[in-house]
């Protein structure tokens, strides 16, 4: 008894002393962080890991970027930088605090200082053990995240600079001089990034207005390297590439919102970019609007993506000229190994839902796509275009109203134009059985039965909620699905 009671008491203060501090863009007090009156008005120049990690929660206002690096918030073990943002549920110390400090967004944008030479970014991550958490936020409205990124205004414009031209990335980690860094926890939560879409760069070639609303970047083969990064619940608009993810092993990219990335002649565009990865699962995301590509996957230094898994996500429109939805770059070799494309829901696609191009080792890298939903799709082929046959296994997926599909034992077809959808005008892709029940015959309980992760779909329920696995995105579970489901994410497609 004794023993269970002293090392409660010592966890108890081992807790106690994570330290907490205060940021206020309109503090008036002694500006320590001490508390709310007293509050930072900015994050300050060095940054503190307290005894067991320490937490910067932020109030509602403006404010400018930020560096994380060696000098400012050197690596200290596992202790955690939490930079979060402060709600009127749970803000730290009451002493000077207002509800009103925490009932809106804190916005951070860079200034009007074009001989700042960060400028390129808005946060930027060069160390471990670094949390940002704007704690609300998920889905389609960028005005719902508790923090909000912002590119400069003037960004493309005659009188900004040239390398301000080229490349933008509101949210990175490590990146362009930090990418023979090695960083682990990393995770960036609840965040929403606007970028400014199709813009002329008018300073001249080659620039091309490049920018990533996400940018994660190492360089392996230099000895760069993350691992253990989580990124949750962010928003995503109007990039090159709305997020990129290069270099490292075990990440999470889950319950995005990636809309309406931006391409042209110069410098192709994608909603997602991976380079260079081992076991990173993306998944609950929706891919609006993609232009070019839905997920491009490169190897830039170069290195495989390896055991990839992606499930779970909406993928819905894509421009007209677009080929492919997912896939390796024309031309290259060994970049994609083992990729797991599984229970996803496509809509209004036209492109290969994923080429491998070419494998040198075709029976142990092999990837597999099950359990997929394609409606109003077409060119839909999944023969590796010649590539490296049977590179792709793929079977059980449904193609409603669809064509352009590759033949497979247990395919689930139908030509009539019906929709198995709740309410497909409004976005709703959950499985509604009263709409067409010969059509929704097609998709329920006619999925291969597959493991951990795969048996939770992407509003939580369990799988099989029937006599088997459902295809798409959503298990079918009954007339609660006949109303727009109350999804842990909030995301919905605008």
């Amino acid at each position: 008894m004794f023993f269970v009671i002293f090392l409660s008491g010592f966890l108890l203060w081992g807790n106690a002393m994570a330290a907490e501090y205060y940021v206020r863009a309109d503090a008036a007090g002694s500006n320590n962080g001490s508390d709310w009156t007293n509050a930072y008005t900015a994050l300050p120049a060095t940054l503190d890991r307290g005894d067991s990690g320490s937490t910067y929660y932020i109030a509602d206002g403006n404010y400018e970027g930020y560096v994380f690096d060696t000098t400012n918030a050197a690596n200290d073990g596992t202790k955690v930088i939490t930079i979060k943002k402060a709600t009127v549920a749970a803000h730290g110390t009451e002493t000077g605090w207002s509800d009103t400090y925490g009932d809106g967004q804190a916005i951070f944008q860079q200034p009007d200082d074009f001989s700042d030479t960060n400028r390129i970014f808005v946060f930027k991550i060069g160390v471990s053990y670094i949390t940002i958490d704007g704690v609300v936020g998920s889905g389609s409205d960028p005005a719902t995240y508790g923090f909000k990124f912002l590119q400069h205004p003037s960004y493309g414009d005659a009188e900004n600079v040239s390398p301000y031209q080229s490349g933008f990335n509101l949210v990175e980690v490590g990146g362009v001089g930090w990418r023979t860094r090695t960083i682990t926890n990393i995770k960036l939560l609840h965040l929403a990034t606007i970028g400014s879409g199709d813009i002329p760069c008018v300073d001249g070639t080659p620039y091309t207005c490049r920018s990533e609303g996400f940018s994660v970047y190492f360089a392996t083969t230099q000895g760069g390297s993350f691992d253990d990064v989580e990124i949750g619940y962010v928003y995503a608009h109007g990039f090159k590439e709305n997020i990129s993810v290069m270099g490292g092993s075990t990440a999470s990219v889950h319950h995005g919102y990636f809309a309406d990335n931006t391409s042209s002649a110069t410098a192709h565009g994608q909603n997602m970019n991976l380079n260079t990865l081992d076991e990173v699962d993306i998944y609950d995301n929706i891919f609006k609007d993609s232009e070019t590509f839905c997920i491009a996957v490169h190897d830039t230094y170069p290195g495989q993506t390896d055991h990839t898994r992606i499930y779970n996500n909406i993928f819905t429109g894509s421009d007209a000229g677009m080929t492919r939805c997912i896939a390796a770059m024309s031309g290259t070799t060994d970049v994609i190994w083992s990729m797991q494309l599984h229970n996803n829901t496509f809509i209004d696609i036209d492109g290969i839902p994923l080429i491998v191009q070419t494998v040198t080792d075709v029976d142990a890298h092999k990837s597999y796509v099950y359990n997929n939903l394609f409606y109003n799709c077409t060119n839909l082929g999944l023969t590796n275009s010649g590539l490296s046959p049977g590179a792709i296994v793929h079977d059980y997926n449904a193609y409603i109203y669809s064509t352009g599909y590759t033949a497979a034992t247990h395919n689930q077809v139908d030509d009539d134009g019906a929709d198995p959808f709740v309410d497909l005008a409004n976005s709703d892709y959950a499985i509604d059985i009263t709409a067409d029940t010969a059509n929704d015959a097609h998709v329920i309980n006619t999925g291969l039965t597959l493991t951990s992760p795969y048996d939770i779909d992407y509003i939580g329920t369990e799988r099989p909620a029937g006599a088997g696995f459902d295809i798409g995105a959503y298990e079918y579970v009954g007339a609660s699905d006949v109303v727009a489901p109350a999804s842990p994410s909030g995301l919905t497609v605008q």
